[in-house]
């Protein structure tokens, strides 16, 4: 008897500090995903910081990259890969893991993939194409070339930040963004370079970047039927639309038009009443582009609004989007500008011969 005692309590000690252990983990694990955010944004100020550089095909982003990590400034093409280098740190900038990913189209599919560890997000655009992509005082294929990149440009800032939106409302931390307007040397606001050093014309400049991407991103929401920063929606509704009659309509159609009330009136012959049309447009479909339409039976709600990046408490806020994102999305719930010039005319692969204006981007990161 006394034996049976002991081995009951052999095997009960056992199986307690199992189960306490389980418990535990299964408190921490808990405690890992609900305070995540707070885990991240408590890294040490010795740790290495992960920034990645996006933006579309010729954005300057490799150039950057290059001038950032070796001290060059070749002439450079599009990126066909995925370029990583590290940055030594410094009195006042930590260690940094700098990512520069393909801008082109085909190779997007990349961008998603860096988001999930990362610790700032730098936009490149073209100040030209921001600051000139609506003007009307150039001519009309430049005028349309710019609009066009610009447009393609809103694009990419305008998924990635859905897509940003819906990986960290999941838990990941929000990372600090800003959108660096480069080649500002090709700008006519600077006829030479000593120009740039100018910070009134470098004020013109960027408010000029600023409030034609701003404009565009804010044309973009409201095709895609998001909420304005006004609070109002700007979801389209269709309504009352009836259907459009084809003047080659057979006699037999009319016949049958006349008929159908009769035919769905009678039990029994129901079912020789022609089908209503209740498709919707594939141009007006909410799976098109995003689109928001309330268009009859059938119609599924939009995700659009379940993945916003803006706050929803923004009110009269004009169209200065990107300064009121959600907290949870972009660190600070607003993005940095900054100007960047490389002159990558002579310097080459030489190392220390490039002349830069990255300042912006320098005291920037020095923040994170």
């Amino acid at each position: 008897m006394d034996w049976t005692r002991g081995s009951g309590r052999m095997w009960a000690l056992p199986l307690l500090s199992v189960a306490l252990a389980v418990l535990l983990a299964v408190l921490v694990s808990r405690y890992s995903r609900s305070g995540h955010v707070e885990l991240v944004a408590a890294k040490p100020r010795n740790a290495r910081r992960r920034v990645v550089l996006l933006g579309v095909g010729e954005a300057g982003k490799t150039s950057v990259f290059l001038y950032k990590t070796l001290g060059v400034a070749p002439q450079t093409a599009i990126s066909q890969r995925v370029n990583t280098g590290d940055l030594p740190a410094c009195d006042r900038v930590a260690a940094i893991r700098l990512v520069d990913v393909p801008g082109h189209a085909r190779l997007r599919n990349a961008v998603h993939t860096q988001l999930d560890n990362v610790d700032a997000i730098v936009f490149c655009v073209d100040a030209s194409v921001a600051s000139r992509g609506s003007a009307a005082s150039i001519g009309a294929n430049r005028a349309e070339d710019l609009h066009g990149a610009l447009v393609e440009c809103v694009d990419f800032i305008h998924e990635t930040l859905r897509a940003l939106a819906q990986k960290c409302r999941k838990g990941l931390p929000a990372p600090a963004v800003q959108v660096l307007f480069t080649r500002a040397d090709l700008s006519p606001l600077f006829a030479e370079r000593a120009m740039l050093k100018d910070q009134k014309r470098r004020a013109q400049l960027l408010a000029r970047c600023r409030r034609g991407l701003e404009f565009a991103l804010a044309s973009r929401r409201t095709a895609r039927g998001l909420q304005g920063v006004d609070g109002r929606s700007a979801r389209v509704t269709i309504e009352g639309i009836g259907a459009v009659e084809d003047v080659r309509d057979s006699v037999v159609a009319r016949v049958q038009r006349m008929c159908t009330p009769v035919l769905r009136a009678v039990p029994f012959l129901r079912w020789a009443a022609p089908l209503e049309d209740e498709r919707i447009a594939p141009e007006l479909h909410p799976t098109r582009r995003g689109h928001n339409v309330e268009a009859g039976a059938g119609h599924k709600q939009s995700n659009e609004l379940a993945m916003d990046y803006v706050r929803t408490d923004v009110r009269q806020a004009g169209e200065e989007l990107l300064v009121h994102l959600d907290a949870r999305v972009v660190r600070d719930g607003g993005v940095t500008w900054g100007i960047a010039s490389i002159d990558t005319s002579d310097a080459g692969w030489m190392p220390g011969k490039a002349a830069a204006e990255i300042g912006d981007l320098d005291q920037w990161l020095e923040t994170l």
